[in-house]
């Protein structure tokens, strides 16, 4: 199941082995939004409050393909670009591509 990440699993953003010095507060703010994958067990979403999830990725929101990581901030609504990705179980880094898309 894929969902929005909340105020209660914000702590895992600080595992991010792509881009750990970007803050809560950018990944989170418009255009950008973190997304996290858990199993579909999860029937509502308040369960997956207590639950780890499977995987995480970061979406940003622009008018223009990046060059840059400065080019992020280019805010639009035309391309979602998946900026930074991490899993926590075998092939859900894929899944969460894949579902997010």
């Amino acid at each position: 199941m894929l969902a929005q990440l909340k105020k209660e699993h914000f702590k895992f953003i600080a595992d991010d082995p792509v881009r750990p010095h970007l803050t809560t507060e950018w990944r989170t703010e418009f255009p950008r939004e973190v997304f996290a994958l858990y199993e579909d067990k999860y029937a509502q979403y308040d369960e997956l409050l207590t639950e780890d999830p499977l995987a995480i990725i970061c979406v940003a929101y622009t008018d223009v393909v990046p060059e840059c990581e400065a080019d992020l901030n280019n805010i639009g609504s035309k391309i979602a670009v998946f900026y930074t990705v991490w899993s926590y179980s075998k092939g859900a880094g894929r899944d969460i591509v894949n579902q997010t898309a």
